[in-house]
């Protein structure tokens, strides 16, 4: 039999051990308030993915890869860092050594200006579609004789196994995304979206390099070349797709040059990018782009000697090319989507580079939560004194917050 005063002890002891959890609970969520933004602010707009490719290495290297080249094409994926010595360094080698560059002056190099070469780089992961996404880098084409392209794509995911294409698509005037019966013939990027090509050859605009079943607008070339165009072409798989969507050659051609001249450098040959993809009923501006229709995808291009131009056009349904299970039902938006980077020679050739991509939101700040805890002792516990905890959250977005 337990006395009274072994009970009493007892039931301090249990009284002290719920403070002292209680205690360490309350500091935990002091800890989150403190690092919460302050009541009113809105949190610092979301980013997913910030690389310069100016240095040594990328800065994260586990967001990106260097993906394979498509069955049957020879040689490898010759994409490097020119900032970079190391020329075994993964996931992005050196370009050579001693570097072509110092840090932080580098950039991702797809391709030199030699003839054959195949380059790609992806971003490892995947991002949300359903906020929008606003896309930015820089291109540079130079010091060749103008060809073929620089490619940046978009492509479907397995929202429950996120991954990039394991291959790119086949080189030459496909620039890495589209498939079909062209030379080098292969099947196109795995689960493709969007493919925007800066083609500086041509026949990414050319009617050859599309997959089957393409009704083409009547700006596309029917088996000749289109130079110097920035061209959209939509989803697809294997052969089958990758149709053209959308071009500056749809207005009367690019006003401006997408590469250098014969001799020129990098320095002289940056030509902007910005890509602005938008999957809802809102119409939304940046600061690049004046309008993004609903559900529409906008290119801008700010071309050597020309001013912006625009490409505009619906975003494209992809249930004809990939799993219900990956789509928004309505649209046919993949929910995921993965992206990078390709480019290509072959006879003819140029130096084609990248550098400073950020990719955000459209809508730049998503709602995100907040949680503060008060108590009814003002923090001052008294063993053996009730207290009542009161948990206040809240939802903030770029519209004000919702207390909850």
């Amino acid at each position: 039999m337990v006395s009274d005063g072994a009970d009493r002890k007892r039931g301090r002891l249990l009284v002290r051990r719920t403070i002292m959890s209680v205690v360490a609970i309350a500091a935990a969520f002091v800890a989150v308030v403190a690092n919460s933004p302050p009541a009113g602010a809105l949190p610092p707009p979301l980013v997913f993915l910030d690389e310069p490719f100016t240095g040594a290495q990328v800065q994260i290297p586990s967001q990106w890869v260097r993906p394979g080249l498509p069955a049957g094409q020879a040689g490898s994926n010759v994409a490097c860092l020119t900032a970079s010595a190391n020329v075994s360094e993964t996931p992005i080698p050196g370009c050579q050594s001693p570097a072509i560059d110092t840090a932080p002056n580098g950039t991702l190099r797809l391709t030199s200006a030699a003839v054959n070469l195949d380059g790609g780089a992806s971003y490892a992961g995947t991002v949300p579609s359903a906020q929008g996404l606003d896309i930015r880098f820089n291109t540079y084409q130079y010091n060749g004789t103008g060809a073929d392209g620089i490619l940046f794509y978009l492509t479907g995911s397995d929202p429950m196994n996120p991954a990039p294409p394991s291959t790119l698509g086949p080189p030459g005037g496909h620039l890495g995304y589209s498939g079909g019966s062209a030379a080098p013939t292969g099947n196109g990027l795995g689960d493709g979206y969007l493919g925007i090509g800066l083609d500086a050859y041509g026949n990414y605009s050319n009617s050859s390099f599309d997959g089957t079943g393409c009704t083409n607008p009547t700006w596309v070339g029917s088996g000749a070349r289109v130079p110097n165009q920035v061209t959209v072409r939509g989803p697809g798989s294997g052969t089958v797709g990758y149709c053209p969507l959308g071009s500056t050659a749809a207005g009367g051609g690019l006003s401006g040059s997408l590469r250098g001249a014969a001799g020129s450098t990098r320095a002289t040959t940056l030509v902007p990018v910005e890509i602005a993809i938008n999957p809802t009923a809102a119409v939304v501006t940046t600061s690049g782009i004046p309008s993004i229709p609903a559900y529409s995808y906008v290119v801008a291009i700010s071309p050597l000697g020309g001013p912006t131009q625009y490409v505009t056009g619906g975003l494209p349904n992809a249930a004809a090319f990939e799993p219900s299970a990956w789509l928004e039902p309505a649209t046919g938006i993949p929910y995921q989507l993965a992206m990078g980077f390709a480019a290509s020679t072959g006879g003819s050739t140029d130096v084609h580079e990248v550098r400073n991509i950020s990719v955000q939101p459209l809508f730049g700040n998503p709602a995100q939560t907040t949680l503060q805890l008060s108590d009814s002792a003002g923090g001052a516990l008294v063993q053996g004194t009730p207290v009542v905890y009161t948990a206040n959250g809240a939802l903030t977005s770029a519209g004000g917050s919702l207390n909850q």
